[in-house]
């Protein structure tokens, strides 16, 4: 019994010498760096107090900021395309976790800044990695999230509009997901929510937000402006979207995480850590087993 009981107190330590890696997948909330919708409001913070204040006698800080919904790394509800559908609020927080998936279309991307995700895309991830699970969140991996900050870079807008006309509209130019594979996914899947490293689920010369209205007549959220997207895997990683709770919203920000479901094996520390606890391990058992036969 003792002998039982060391070996479940040594297993445990073992087993929480390994952190499991999280991947942060917010872009920071900054003056001048935070991109919201062109016709949005854009992101404003105020500092207003910030230093000792003598009264307290303590150091105060205290701020004021202001946003549009859209904005930033941010969640949108269902019901910002289909009336009677979830306000922010209203979404169960436990359907605000689910299994991430990664599909990967950045190489397309590159070539073709309209290019969308595709039925075609879904059907070959799931050729490689499995049937999309239950309670998904799909996150579409395109490449252009490296330009955010770049208002130019990442709305794909033609050389000095952002000067000329920083409100346009209408000569957007990244990808999305196709209304197709929004269809596809609500008809053959059962999933969450959706996430895009982009500024819209829907590609940018998207003139109805057809995607938006799909995902949104099914419940379906959706995460635009991913950070990090790029540092995931196709599977095996839980998403956690701890989204603003506004009661009327159609949306807000969100903090966006990714823990994976085990460290990469690819590393090396991890590898050489594992191995000495497996070595302690062996040792301690021995001489506990040693102890047991002279008693």
């Amino acid at each position: 019994m003792i002998f039982f009981f060391a070996f479940l107190q040594v297993l445990t330590c073992v087993v929480h010498s390994h952190p499991k890696q999280i991947i942060d997948l917010t872009h920071t909330f900054e003056n001048g760096y935070t991109i919201s919708w062109p016709s949005a409001k854009e992101y404003e913070f105020k500092i207003g107090s910030r230093g000792f204040n003598e009264n307290l006698d303590s150091w105060y800080e205290g701020n004021d900021f202001s946003q549009a919904e859209h904005s930033g790394t941010h969640t949108d509800a269902p019901s910002h395309f289909a009336k009677g559908k979830w306000r922010l609020g209203d979404i169960p927080v436990e359907r605000l976790i689910g299994p991430g998936i990664v599909i990967d279309i950045s190489e397309r991307a590159k070539e073709y800044r309209d290019t969308q995700l595709t039925v075609e895309d879904l059907t070959e991830w799931e050729k490689s990695f499995g049937i999309i699970p239950k309670g998904a969140i799909v996150i579409m991996h395109s490449g252009i999230g490296r330009f955010y900050g770049n208002k130019t870079a990442y709305f794909g807008w033609p050389a000095g509009t952002e000067e000329k006309n920083p409100k346009d509209t209408e000569n957007l130019h990244f990808p999305g997901i196709s209304s197709e594979a929004a269809k596809w996914i609500v008809d053959n899947r059962n999933i969450y929510g959706t996430g895009v490293d982009t500024a819209s689920v829907d590609f940018g010369q998207s003139k109805k937000f057809t995607t938006h209205q799909i995902f949104g007549a099914n419940n379906i959220w959706g995460l635009e402006n991913l950070n990090n997207v790029n540092k995931l895997p196709p599977k095996g990683f839980t998403i956690y979207n701890m989204a603003y709770k506004g009661k009327e919203g159609s949306g807000g920000p969100s903090r966006v995480i990714a823990i994976f479901d085990s460290m990469p094996n690819s590393s090396t520390n991890m590898s050489s850590s594992r191995a000495s606890s497996i070595v302690i391990l062996l040792i301690t058992l021995t001489h506990i087993f040693k102890s047991v036969l002279l008693s």
